[in-house]
């Protein structure tokens, strides 16, 4: 089935928010949390915080918690450590198994402590702090169960800075090998990895309405609306590698699997925001 339940305004949402070492990032994100147009009282708030060392990401939520509990239908907050540091350069090819791993563990902790009977569960990183305030009615008009927007660099119009939402237009030589990630240079995987499409890459042969969507198999995190019924039923973020992907590109690919087909929205552009330093 692709259509989710409900419509517009009544279903319970659950905004899943990871935090590692983001006290910097905290304030311009409530400011957009206290912008979203989307009923309050429909929609949860859960904060999980893991292997930070700032000491101050918990302070910076902490200071609007009466807001929170009173203006949400539920708020929450948790940490759970997995033994991880911050890598000095977590976009390095060689850091990226043990991180993915890393992540997707923490995301599926996350989903089985904060997920109550809310109907639908939104993904949003801590650094997304350019979300626009209809970033869920919008996200849940196409009524499918997994559902991507296109996360952009810089403004809206820029190309996708989450490029882990693809379609596959090649597929790699081999079945089976070494995990593989986007956007690193071919030669880094010294074989043929086959071709992907990104949102952005989409909408250069084809024009699209904010709410359109387009089958994708891989999808990203950043900004990500699952049907919470996938969670509920065993649908993951790729702890071990699926078809050759880790984490969010592997719960794209196990929710395909699943019957789930995920979806993306060239035309919905979320900026990727840049924290204050």
């Amino acid at each position: 089935r692709e259509e989710g339940d409900g419509g517009e305004g009544q279903d319970r949402v659950m905004v899943l928010i990871p935090l590692k070492d983001c006290a910097r990032c905290m304030g311009p994100l409530m400011e957009r949390i206290k912008a979203l147009t989307y009923d309050k009282m429909m929609v949860s708030l859960c904060f999980f915080e893991s292997d930070s060392d700032d000491n101050t990401t918990y302070e910076s939520v902490a200071k609007h918690e009466s807001y929170l509990n009173t203006t949400f239908a539920k708020y929450q907050y948790f940490r759970q450590d997995f033994g991880y540091p911050m890598p000095h350069n977590r976009h390095e090819l060689s850091v990226q198994d043990r991180r993915r791993i890393i992540l997707a563990r923490s995301r599926n902790w996350a989903a089985d402590v904060c997920l109550g009977s809310e109907e639908w569960v939104l993904w949003m990183d801590s650094d997304m702090v350019r979300v626009p305030p209809d970033v869920i009615q919008t996200t849940l008009k196409p009524k499918r169960r997994v559902v991507a927007p296109n996360v952009v660099l810089g403004r809206v119009g820029g190309r996708s800075y989450d490029l882990n939402t693809w379609h596959e237009i090649r597929s790699p030589g081999q079945e089976q090998g070494r995990v593989l990630y986007e956007g690193y240079p071919k030669h880094m995987f010294a074989e043929d990895i086959g071709d992907r499409v990104s949102l952005s890459d989409m909408r250069k042969t084809k024009n699209y309405g904010k709410h359109d969507v387009e089958k994708v198999e891989g999808v990203g995190s950043a900004l990500l609306l699952v049907h919470a019924s996938l969670h509920r039923m065993g649908v993951r973020f790729a702890e071990h590698p699926y078809r050759r992907r880790l984490e969010s590109e592997g719960f794209g690919l196990i929710a395909l699997s699943a019957g789930a087909q995920p979806y993306g929205m060239p035309s919905f552009d979320v900026p990727h925001g840049d924290c204050p330093d």
